[in-house]
């Protein structure tokens, strides 16, 4: 353990349940006063933003920790489901998710009052340039 402690970076992220501001994008890190134990037993931790960026050699990663899907689907006019089906299968709905991204350019293409958005930090929640890869979990 003493070897990958200090070997690998963590990075830790807030979720939607966590400290901070309630329901409010983007989030900001985990407070220091929560963190200092796990910051003492993992030098190499890093406690970053909600959404977080993240460069590995040359590749540019955006991390979400967002229910998005739910969100979405909670908002749909039209129903997404398939003939002859229950519903729409799960890779049908993470496609529609992932276009819906890619079309607003934005990881919070809902309305205000849906999801509210500190104006002041919203240049975060932009998907420009384009990442080469986008995380969308929780």
């Amino acid at each position: 353990c003493f070897q990958v402690c200090f070997q690998s970076r963590f990075v830790f992220m807030p979720g939607p349940d966590d400290a901070g501001p309630a329901g409010v994008l983007p989030q900001p890190p985990l407070p220091r006063s929560l963190t200092t134990d796990l910051r003492r037993v993992l030098p190499t931790a890093h406690f970053a933003s909600n959404p977080c960026r993240l460069r590995y050699a040359t590749q540019r990663i955006v991390l979400f920790r967002h229910d998005l899907q739910r969100r979405l689907l909670r908002r749909t006019l039209l129903p997404l489901a398939e003939p002859a089906s229950a519903g729409p299968s799960p890779s049908a709905l993470w496609g529609h998710t992932a276009l819906t991204l890619l079309q607003q350019g934005h990881l919070a293409p809902l309305p205000l009052l849906a999801q509210p958005v500190y104006w002041q930090h919203d240049s975060a929640l932009g998907l420009y340039p384009l990442p080469d890869a986008v995380v969308v979990a929780d």
